[in-house]
């Protein structure tokens, strides 16, 4: 059995820590970006292959929102420590997406308010209806939300309920 290349066998400009250092993390791949947080791979992979062979089982970066520590450790190289790793990677990226913009978002589009709920809604089990409450500046002043529905619907009843005003004017 020959030798096997490892990472530190590549040519400097080929190695992910260095191509992000020169080119910046957006030059990465998916793989060597998360090759990058494992740090080294297993005997029979390096952390790259590893880190793209749990992107192909998860079915893509998407699938990742979904997986648990006992789906992950089921590939071949993936114990507890490099699961953890994923999905707390997983959890961080989420929760920035969630507060990109630390002031009051303005909504100016249905392209915002995509950014604005994204992260909170995208991998939902169910469908939710979300309110997006704006200022008289288009700023985000709050995102309740109003019903929980199935896998396909959400049901919202357009009548009156006790937390809006009967739009009657009580006079003293």
């Amino acid at each position: 059995m020959g030798r096997r290349y490892t990472i530190k066998d590549l040519p400097p400009e080929l190695r992910p820590r260095e191509r992000l250092l020169e080119a910046g993390p957006a030059a990465l791949s998916d793989g060597e970006l998360l090759g990058l947080l494992f740090g080294i791979g297993s005997r029979e992979k390096t952390a790259v292959e590893l880190a793209n062979e749990v992107i192909g089982e998860a079915g893509g970066l998407h699938g990742l929102y979904d997986v648990s520590v006992h789906e992950l450790t089921k590939v071949n190289g993936i114990g507890e420590a490099k699961a953890c790793i994923i999905l707390a990677a997983v959890e961080l990226g989420r929760r920035i997406g969630q507060v990109r913009n630390p002031g009051k978002p303005v909504i100016s589009s249905p392209a915002d308010v995509d950014r604005l709920l994204r992260g909170r809604i995208a991998n939902l089990d169910r469908e939710n209806f979300v309110a997006v409450l704006l200022n008289t500046k288009n700023e985000v002043i709050g995102t309740p939300l109003i019903s929980v529905g199935t896998l396909s619907q959400a049901l919202v009843h357009p009548g009156r309920s006790s937390s809006r005003p009967s739009g009657r004017v009580r006079r003293a």
